[in-house]
């Protein structure tokens, strides 16, 4: 039975280069605009359609008040603390 040929050979990066630098430009080049697209969010929410006006507020609290806090529940069964379980390998 013949080896299969992997693409990736082990111990060798897929992606050598890594990312592309090309995404870090399109973050800059969103902050340099930010003022310019909250004028216009705040526009939207002002003179849009009803779905678009609610759309630009709610994009507009986010990013000056941030969402609201998410409670996250957890149950467990487990006899150990979490930090017992945590520190044992």
């Amino acid at each position: 039975m013949a080896t299969i040929d992997t693409r990736f050979k082990p111990g060798r990066s897929g992606n050598p280069g890594g990312r592309p630098k090309a995404e870090f430009r399109v973050r800059e080049l969103a902050q340099e605009n930010t003022v310019e697209a909250v004028e216009t969010l705040v526009e939207v929410m002002r003179t849009g359609r009803p779905g678009e006006r609610l759309a630009a507020a709610v994009a507009l609290l986010d990013r000056g008040w941030g969402r609201p806090a998410q409670a996250v529940e957890v149950a467990s069964t487990a006899k150990l603390s979490l930090v017992e379980l945590l520190g044992s390998e």
